[in-house]
């Protein structure tokens, strides 16, 4: 097979569209589909070079495939270890631990699928190691390729059926297989599918199938492979900014870079010589193109958490890939290089792998001491926390903040961990009784998070009011009036609901419910909007009118503010000083009543917002109180703290019985 040139180029141009698409426009560039393309059509060469393989060609591939890859992702993932002691705050490190470990065994695509992970969420809290997912992916199909190839060459010689046929086949079905399976889990899960290796298959199959069909095809004549050639680097370079793929990866909307890669190596097989993809510094740079992909994102991470925002200027985006650049060649010349190259290693393939596994073992170490560094912060914040829960009413704080910050994403209501707060697209109800079982008075808290926050001050007031507090929540949903669609679909909008169909069709499950119970009240959340455009939603009035109008009485709650960044992660930067990171009242809150004029028989509206506000300023902290354990979601135990108001809201509705 003749060298193609134009392929080292266009692993630099891949891995430059990475970091420039992360780095400035937070999107998907196409540059790890490339990235996968070239991968799969090296490996598969590679394979065709030798005709029909046995056992110890795989265990070589192995070999050296761990000389090419451990040792660098070893110093990547240890250099990122002391990165995030460095500059992100520690209520990160055990989450992130998580993901080190992963990716030093090559799985980190999983854990990102499996924590539900975002690949284009933008803020401060973005994982260090999250790049190591196409790495991982990358590392589990060349694990498993090379014997599916072995195996069918292996079959094929018994048959006597051509080798290149058996593999044909295998490529051809396992690529089918992973487009259609790509289509189905894209269109159900688009975040999970992102990182599924299975998913990810058909692009490996692609570049598989041309390296090994690529000494067959026909010669293109040069001008037309120049043209081709051009206009593929075009369409891979500027098509994710013309685009707006992101969403839809690796849906068909992957085939665009795929093909692109796909169509480049043609041309420049067929003589076309990409001028910008053979000059001597582009084919420098695809030397160490891998190697900077995976160091530019803990660089970028670093940078957004030190200055506290996710916005990276010219310059400051220019040095990172400056830097990334510099470390890139260092590794190579310093650990990948000499690895790859020893005599001793090369010769023995198992001493090879052997290694990688010895390297790794520190690495896996570093990451098990680093997890372990704040255990005892954090017993001592569950310390301070057991103390609060003994009497929150009464509780005069004993130094530092409850929750802890450290363990602020934890204090939520306790149907999260009994499974009774429905997902983002499941219709059914799901509904779960709290406070005394068979209290005298029923109690409905119906709506999203935001009304399931209150089941801790519910929980609290249960013994006192003898409730029995009936639980109907779902996520990313509000309790509204879903008796007309089109109208459900403008409040979807308005609202952000991620999934109206889903949310309208929970509602109506809920009011069934609601009218068979016929509870004494129902407790939910009564505005929505920030700022000046906060208000009563009529969607909300009129679901009241017909619950009040059948005798069934509602306190609707003013929501709390939603503060505009996430207030655990500023107060953990700003320990010293938590009022640094309270905000405007003008900005959260509307200066006018939402519920001026909101008026009707069996309905009580109550405004809690004075607990968290003063005339001027919300606060990310109250005394020994931390707020919020996120940009909008209250505490737990700020919740608790304030039972006794929400008990009297209650009474003035219901009576104390």
């Amino acid at each position: 097979m003749t060298y193609i040139r134009e392929i080292q180029g266009l692993r630099a141009v891949a891995a430059l569209l990475v970091a420039i698409y992360h780095i400035w426009f937070n999107r998907v560039s196409g540059g790890v589909d490339a990235f996968f393309v070239i991968a799969a059509f090296f490996m598969m060469a590679s394979f065709v070079r030798i005709g029909t393989p046995g056992g110890r060609d795989v265990l070589r591939y192995y070999g050296a495939t761990v000389r090419r890859v451990v040792p660098l992702a070893a110093v990547v993932i240890l250099a990122t270890v002391a990165g995030t002691l460095l500059f992100i705050p520690a209520i990160y490190w055990r989450e992130f631990a998580f993901h080190g470990l992963a990716s030093a065994v090559f799985v980190e695509n999983w854990w990102l699928a499996w924590t539900g992970t975002d690949y284009l969420r933008l803020g401060l809290a973005v994982s260090p190691f999250q790049q190591m997912w196409a790495l991982s992916l990358q590392m589990q199909y060349y694990l498993v390729l090379p014997l599916l190839l072995w195996i069918a060459a292996a079959f094929a010689s018994r048959r006597g059926v051509s080798v290149r046929r058996a593999w044909a086949g295998l490529v051809v079905a396992l690529m089918v297989a992973s487009f259609a399976y790509n289509l189905w889990i894209t269109d159900r899960n688009q975040p999970w599918a992102y990182f599924d290796s299975l998913a990810r298959g058909w692009e490996y199959m692609l570049g598989a199938a041309l390296a090994l069909n690529i000494d067959r095809l026909p010669t293109i004549p040069r001008r037309a492979a120049r043209v081709l050639g051009y206009a593929c680097l075009a369409v891979l370079v500027t098509f994710a900014a013309v685009i707006p793929v992101g969403k839809s990866f690796p849906g068909i909307a992957a085939l665009i870079p795929v093909l692109s890669t796909l169509g480049l190596i043609v041309a420049a097989r067929s003589g076309a010589d990409i001028a910008p993809l053979t000059n001597r510094p582009v084919m420098a740079a695809g030397e160490i193109s891998f190697s900077f992909y995976l160091w530019h994102w803990p660089l970028l991470v670093f940078w957004r958490s030190w200055t506290g925002t996710p916005e990276v200027g010219i310059l400051p985006g220019l040095g990172i890939m400056a830097l990334a650049g510099l470390l890139a060649w260092g590794t190579l010349r310093l650990f990948e290089a000499p690895v790859r190259r020893w005599p001793p290693l090369v010769a023995r393939p198992l001493a090879s792998v052997a290694l990688g596994v010895v390297v790794m073992l520190p690495v896996l170490g570093a990451i098990y001491a680093w997890a372990d560094a704040n255990r005892a912060a954090i017993a001592t914040a569950y310390a301070r926390k057991a103390a609060f829960d003994r009497d929150p009413l009464n509780w005069a704080g004993n130094g530092g903040l409850v929750p802890d910050p450290l363990i602020a994403r934890a204090d939520v209501a306790r149907a999260y961990a009994d499974g009774c707060h429905q997902t983002i697209t499941d219709a059914a109800v799901i509904e779960c009784v709290y406070g005394v079982r068979d209290g005298a008075r029923t109690v409905v808290l119906a709506g999203g998070s935001h009304s399931l926050q209150w089941l801790p001050a519910l929980q609290d007031l249960a013994p006192a009011l003898d409730l029995r507090i009936v639980s109907v929540t779902k996520s990313s949903c509000v309790f509204l009036d879903a008796r007309d669609p089109a109208r459900v679909a403008r409040a979807g909008a308005e609202f952000n609901l991620l999934d109206p169909d889903s949310c309208a069709a929970w509602n109506t499950a809920v009011l069934a419910r609601v009218m068979a119970l016929r509870p004494d009240l129902i407790l939910t959340i009564a505005t929505r909007g920030r700022g000046p455009d906060e208000a009563v939603p009529e969607i909300y009035r009129s679901l009241w009118a017909g619950l009040t109008g059948r005798g069934i009485k509602v306190l609707a709650l003013r929501d709390n503010p939603w503060f505009p960044g996430d207030v655990v992660d500023c107060v953990a930067r700003h320990a010293d000083d938590p009022a640094a990171c309270d905000a405007r009242r003008a900005d959260l809150l509307n200066a006018r009543d939402p519920a001026a004029g909101l008026a009707m028989p069996g309905l009580r509206f109550a405004d809690f917002s004075d607990l968290i506000c003063d005339d001027t300023r919300c606060r990310a902290t109250d005394g020994g109180l931390l707020v919020y354990r996120d940009e909008h979601h209250l505490t737990g135990s700020f919740v608790r703290a304030h039972s006794d108001r929400l008990g009297r809201e209650i009474e003035a509705v219901i009576g104390r019985g």
